[in-house]
């Protein structure tokens, strides 16, 4: 249920004085037809009155003697209309049934959604904060927390978004709506989880409106927009829903990355990808130095990611990399056909350590980070 707004309860009046407050009308005939609750009544001015065309009385005519002598039944102003129910303001219950049509200005619209991250990020003047992906993170934030700046060319992607109108985040959902979703679903305390982060407005609403959250996203935007918009959201960002719920700031999030394995030799292959111009064979007519050292460095970069997939990486267990390496048929494929196949060839399901590994020292773990991962997966409440 929704909880009441002023709005509905300002249409209760209380006109006859009545000792039990105020009260608003409702009717009395219902259209699921009652032979039983087919009856004349007669108004206080002396007209008698029926059932409209096809309907009924809601109860039976000893159940209706009983309302009129307790002051529930209404005839109107001048006393000659046909008999309504008088319901209390101070009976009805604390909040309304939610109805399946949801008007935009109560939730929310992809306009106003977009205007809420930009307003988010409009002011943005410090560097956006990254955390390293060499490594297992796990950052609790406050709003004293200092973060370490992106790159420079992330921060003029983020100013280039903002000065030509370009939206930081292409789908963001309103505030309201969550809201909405939230308060029919949820109770304060509850743990609310979001597979697909996204911006993160299920999760600042989560958190404003005093649910505990988790929040999953495999996207980079999550580090750009989702973590910087729950640091905003701690701080008391007065955007959203934020002056709805009396939102001051408050409270921490937990920030983690999963420790890449595989992942890191995907990311350098696909980063060694973007360096061709188009992918395909280095040029064998180089044209200028500067051609050169470019051809030169990417080889030696190949060079180096086969070395360590060959001695670091989890390949797949039908290739036997060490005699692929070496196959001549590999050799004369392109640097685009080399690199598709090295990306092929790495075991997904090794793309981050596994928990139960952390103790093997091949992964080299710090003591810090182990325990900072027995306490998140809260290991030491056994």
């Amino acid at each position: 249920m929704l909880p009441r707004t002023k709005e509905m309860n300002a249409r209760y009046t209380n006109p006859d004085n009545d000792p039990r407050g105020r009260w608003k009308t409702g009717g009395f005939s219902v259209k699921t037809y009652t032979e039983k609750y087919d009856y004349p009544i007669t108004t206080p001015s002396g007209k008698i009155v029926y059932p409209p065309s096809g309907s009924c009385w809601q109860t039976s005519k000893e159940n209706y003697e009983k309302m009129l002598q307790d002051n529930r039944i209404y005839f109107g102003k001048n006393g000659d209309s046909k008999p309504q129910i008088k319901q209390f303001l101070s009976e009805v219950q604390q909040g309304v049934v939610v109805k399946t049509f949801w008007k935009y200005d109560e939730c929310g619209h992809n306009q106003v959604a977009k205007q809420e991250i930009k307003a988010l990020f409009a002011c943005h003047t410090e560097p956006l904060g990254e955390v390293s992906k060499n490594k297992v993170s796990l950052e609790k934030v406050d709003s004293s927390r200092d973060f370490s700046p992106v790159s420079q060319a992330q921060n003029d992607k983020m100013a280039e978004s903002q000065n030509n109108n370009t939206p930081l985040f292409a789908t963001p959902k309103p505030e309201a709506l969550l809201k909405r979703i939230i308060e029919i679903s949820t109770q304060e305390g509850d743990l609310i989880m979001d597979f697909f982060a996204g911006s993160g407005t299920t999760l600042a609403v989560a958190h404003k409106m005093k649910r505990r959250f988790i929040g999953i996203e495999q996207m980079d935007y999550i580090e750009s927009i989702t973590k910087e918009r729950l640091k905003k959201v701690v701080a008391g960002e007065q955007g959203g829903i934020s002056k709805a719920v009396d939102w001051q700031g408050g409270g921490s999030f937990i920030y983690a990355e999963l420790m890449p394995l595989n992942a890191i030799y995907k990311e350098r292959i696909k980063n060694l990808a973007c360096h061709t111009e188009p992918l395909g064979e280095v040029s064998k007519n180089v044209e200028s130095t500067r051609d050169l050292h470019k051809d030169i460095s990417l080889s030696l970069n190949m060079t180096s990611i086969e070395k360590e997939l060959e001695s670091k990486a989890f390949v797949d267990y039908r290739v036997d990399i060490q005699d692929m390496l070496k196959d001549k048929e590999f050799h004369a494929l392109s640097l685009d056909e080399k690199l598709k196949v090295l990306y092929a060839i790495l075991d997904s399901n090794m793309d981050y350590v596994l928990y139960d590994d952390i103790e093997d020292s091949e992964y080299g773990v710090s003591k810090e980070l182990k325990e900072l991962n027995r306490i998140f997966y809260g290991e030491n409440d056994e």
